[in-house]
């Protein structure tokens, strides 16, 4: 079983390279996007209100909020700790003190995964400012344009397929599905697997039915399904390309309380802003 894989976006047989997912050994994956060019990035941490659905989170917001000169991963580790790493920056838990370094909540461990909504999500855009492969391994996932789920927020409600909307935005939704899933999995014309779901519990879209390329998990009998979109965001016009990546819901501890989320933005759109938890970096 690979250790990666990489995401692509054919577009006019250009296959883009998005995001790779680092397979852990007991299940646990984590997220990179070192496929474009990078320089600062904003990290935060904000508590969870599923009344608001904005992709960007006003700084007002943040609980905790810290800027990295090194590119973040999202780290999913089986146990249910979610922090943003990498090489360079602050992670991990404190032998001596049992707190959190830099940026970490505990959420659902990934034998019991939440069913509300994606364990973690990316979103993109910029296709044309990241790098490129003639020839994918046959260990990636190669999105096509028939993958993609238009979505866009009119008049509050969520509408599906249409064509009017430029959109210019790609999001990557990866939810962790258990064993008890995979008698669903098949492959499909291009060889992938896939595996179709009906989503109850989805928030945006309660008994929505989606078909999802997938990835195994090593050291697992869980898988992740990947849920590919396409929305409408102003960050374009901010610059040119970017991401954004965003974890699950979880708490400061294991004491169940608050709810909170953490995400990543490249580049820092906060620029203006002191972060007022300093550097992630050490």
């Amino acid at each position: 079983m690979a250790k990666s894989v990489t995401i692509h976006i054919e577009i006019n047989n250009t296959y883009h390279k998005i995001t790779s997912v680092y397979l852990g050994s007991d299940g646990s994956f984590k997220l990179d996007v070192p496929y474009c060019e990078f320089s600062s990035a904003s990290a935060f941490k904000f508590k969870a209100d599923y009344t608001k659905r904005n992709r960007v989170i006003p700084s007002s917001d943040f609980v905790q909020h810290f800027t990295s000169e090194h590119r973040p991963q999202l780290s999913i580790h089986a146990s249910g700790f979610i922090q943003i790493s990498g090489p360079g920056i602050k992670s991990g838990i404190s032998d001596d003190t049992g707190e959190i370094k830099g940026l970490g909540i505990f959420s659902n461990p990934l034998h019991t995964p939440i069913s509300s909504g994606p364990t973690c999500g990316i979103d993109i855009w910029g296709l044309e400012y990241f790098k490129t492969n003639e020839t994918p391994k046959s260990t990636s996932i190669i999105l096509r344009d028939s993958d993609f789920i238009k979505k866009v927020l009119r008049n509050k409600k969520r509408v599906t397929d249409l064509t009017d909307i430029p959109y210019n935005m790609y999001m990557l939704e990866f939810f962790v599905f258990p064993e008890e899933y995979s008698s669903n999995i098949k492959r499909d014309q291009y060889n992938r697997e896939i595996f179709t779901h009906q989503f109850w519990n989805y928030y945006e879209c309660p008994g929505a039915i989606f078909t999802l390329p997938i990835i195994r998990l090593r050291g697992s009998t869980s898988f992740l399904g990947i849920l590919p979109m396409l929305f409408k965001s102003t960050l374009p016009e901010k610059h040119p390309y970017g991401f954004i990546m965003s974890s699950p819901s979880g708490t400061n501890d294991l004491i169940k309380n608050d709810l909170y989320h953490l995400q990543v933005i490249y580049p820092n759109i906060f620029n203006d802003e002191i972060s007022k938890d300093g550097s992630l970096d050490y």
